[in-house]
C-alpha cells in the first residue's frame, strides 16, 4: 500500500506542482472493503482542494501505472468483494442451459511433460490470441482461473526458449482497469500472482473473448507452469471477480451447443499410445470441448457433481476394491487433472497395505512386492453402477530402486489433509486414474460427471482457429 501511495503522490505532483498537501485514502465500497486498484485523493492547493480518484491502469509502453480521474458521481458504488454478496452468489449458481447454436465439439490433442523420462506430470493444451502468440497451458479441473505468464511492458525481455504470452502485441488484450493483483495458492504450495485482462482467446477451432490472468514471469521456468487453464469452480468467497471458465464462455458466446468437456485418456485402451518426443513430452490423449460423440465411447455411467456442497468436480464414489477386497464404500471423489496419483486418508492407505502385504513409506506411498497388487477398481453410478479398472501398467509407478526392481511403489498416496473427520471419506483421483478413462465434465443443467471406456475409434484433431 505504501508503495502505491508513493507512486500516486508522484503522479499528483507532476499534474499539480503547486499542491501544498496531498491526502490519499483507501477507496472503500459500501461494505467497507478497500480496492487496492483504486484510491481516493485530495489535492490541497492554496485556496481550495481538488478531489480525484487514482486508478491503476496498464498499457504496453508503461506497464502498470497510476492515473488520476474525476471521482465517481454520488450514488455510484461497487459490489461487495468478500464475502460474496447475494448478486455474486446468484451468478456463481446460475444454471447453464444447452443451446442450439455453434459446433457440436472441437477436439485437441493433450500432451504431458514427463519426469524421469517416463512419468507424465500434467495435461497440456495450446491456446493463444493468434497463431504467432500461442502458449501451452496445463488443464486443471481443480481451479477456475485461466492465467499465463505474460509480458506486460515492451521494456521487458522475453526469456529465451520459453512460452510466454506477449500482451504488448497490438490488440492482444485489454486490462480490466482498477483491478488489484490477485494470488492463488495451489495444493503443491506454489503461488501465482496475476492481474486481470480480457482478450481474444483461441482453443482448437474456436475463439472468443475471455477474462484471464496475466501473471508475472517467473525467473526460473521450473518455478511455475507457463499457465493454467482452470476448468473448475471459484472457491467460496474468493476475492477474484466473477468469471466464467473458457468452456462456459464458449457456450454463452454461441460457439458450442453444450458447456461440456471430456478427457479421453491415452491408456483408455490397454495398449496405450504414449510417444516420447525430443522435448520430453508424451501424448496424453484428447480433450473434447462440447458434446462427446457416441462413437468415441462404450456407454457412459453418470454421477451428479456435488458442486454446491464442495465447489469442486466431486462425485460419490460407491466403493474402492483392491484384489477383490472392498477397501471402503460410500466415499467422495474429486476428479483432479492437477494431481498425478490416487490420494486418500491414512486409514485407507493402511488397509490397502494390509491387503497387498505392503509397507507404507515415510512419504506416504505403499511399497509392495511385484505381483502382490493385481487389481484396482473404482465403482461409480447414481442409478446403475459400473466399475472401472486401472490397467496393469498403472498398478505401479516404478521400482523403489534400481538395485531391487521387485520392490514397487503403488499409485496410492497418503495425504495428511484427508485425515480429518471432515475429509476422512474423501479421495483425490488424479491423472493415473483419468488416463485409464473417458471422463466427461458437464456444466449443463444439473452438473454431472460421466465415466466410460474408450471405443476403438480415435478422435480426429480439429483444425486450429485462424484469427
Amino acid at each position: 500500500m505504501e508503495i502505491a501511495k508513493a507512486e500516486i503522490r508522484r503522479v499528483a505532483l507532476r499534474k499539480f506542482p503547486d499542491a501544498q498537501e496531498i491526502e490519499i485514502y483507501p477507496d472503500l465500497n459500501s461494505r467497507g472493503s478497500a480496492d487496492p486498484g483504486k484510491y481516493s485523493v485530495l489535492i490541497k492547493l492554496e485556496q481550495f482542494a481538488i478531489p480525484r480518484q487514482a486508478v491503476r491502469q496498464w498499457n504496453a509502453e508503461e506497464g502498470f501505472h497510476w492515473v488520476l480521474k474525476d471521482p465517481p458521481m454520488s450514488g455510484m458504488v461497487r459490489a461487495g468483494r468478500s464475502p460474496w454478496d447475494n448478486a455474486r452468489m446468484k451468478l456463481e449458481n446460475q444454471r447453464v442451459e444447452e443451446g442450439d447454436r455453434g459446433l457440436d465439439n472441437t477436439v485437441l490433442e493433450l500432451i504431458s511433460d514427463v519426469k524421469d523420462d517416463n512419468q507424465p506430470t500434467n495435461y497440456v493444451v495450446q491456446i493463444g490470441p493468434n497463431s504467432a502468440n500461442r502458449i501451452s497451458l496445463q488443464v486443471d479441473t481443480g481451479s477456475s482461473v485461466l492465467w499465463a505468464q505474460s509480458r506486460v511492458q515492451r521494456s521487458q525481455s522475453l526469456p529465451a526458449n520459453r512460452s510466454i504470452l506477449d500482451l504488448t502485441i497490438a490488440e492482444a488484450a485489454r486490462f480490466q482497469n482498477g483491478t488489484e493483483f490477485y494470488e492463488i495458492v495451489y495444493g503443491s504450495g506454489k503461488k501465482v500472482k496475476f492481474a486481470l485482462f480480457e482478450g481474444l482467446v483461441s482453443i482448437g477451432s474456436l475463439k472468443t473473448n475471455q477474462a484471464f490472468g496475466a501473471a508475472e514471469i517467473a525467473k526460473d521456468e521450473n518455478l511455475l507452469p507457463t499457465g493454467i487453464l482452470g476448468l473448475g469452480f471459484s472457491k467460496q468467497d474468493s476475492p477474484v471477480p466473477f468469471h466464467r471458465t473458457l468452456i462456459v464462455q464458449l457456450k454463452e458466446a454461441g460457439l458450442i451447443k453444450r458447456a461440456c468437456f471430456a478427457l479421453i485418456g491415452p491408456r483408455a485402451e490397454p495398449a496405450g499410445n504414449y510417444r516420447l518426443n525430443d522435448r520430453k513430452e508424451k501424448d496424453r490423449g484428447w480433450l473434447v470441448i462440447g458434446n462427446l460423440e457416441d462413437r468415441y465411447h462404450n456407454g457412459i455411467t453418470w454421477c451428479r457433481a456435488l458442486v454446491e456442497e464442495h465447489r469442486q468436480w466431486v462425485v460419490r464414489l460407491n466403493k474402492v476394491t483392491v484384489n477383490g477386497v472392498v477397501i471402503c464404500e460410500d466415499q467422495i471423489a474429486l476428479m483432479d487433472t492437477g494431481s498425478s496419483y490416487l490420494a486418500t486418508s491414512k486409514a485407507h492407505i493402511d488397509r490397502i497395505a494390509e491387503v497387498i502385504e505392503g509397507k507404507v513409506s515415510k512419504s506416504g506411498n505403499i511399497v509392495y512386492t511385484a505381483g502382490a497388487l493385481e487389481k484396482v477398481a473404482f465403482t461409480f453410478g447414481d442409478t446403475a453402477e459400473a466399475s472401472f479398472l486401472l490397467n496393469d501398467e498403472d498398478l505401479s509407478i516404478g521400482a523403489v530402486s534400481n538395485t531391487n526392481p521387485s520392490e514397487l511403489r503403488s499409485p496410492f498416496m497418503h495425504l495428511k489433509a484427508l485425515d480429518s473427520e471432515e475429509k476422512k471419506d474423501f479421495w483425490i483421483l488424479g491423472g493415473i486414474f483419468i488416463d485409464n478413462m473417458v471422463t466427461i465434465f458437464d456444466y449443463t443443467g444439473k452438473m454431472r460427471i460421466g465415466f466410460a471406456s474408450k471405443s476403438a475409434i480415435d478422435p480426429t484433431i480439429s483444425d486450429v482457429a485462424k484469427l
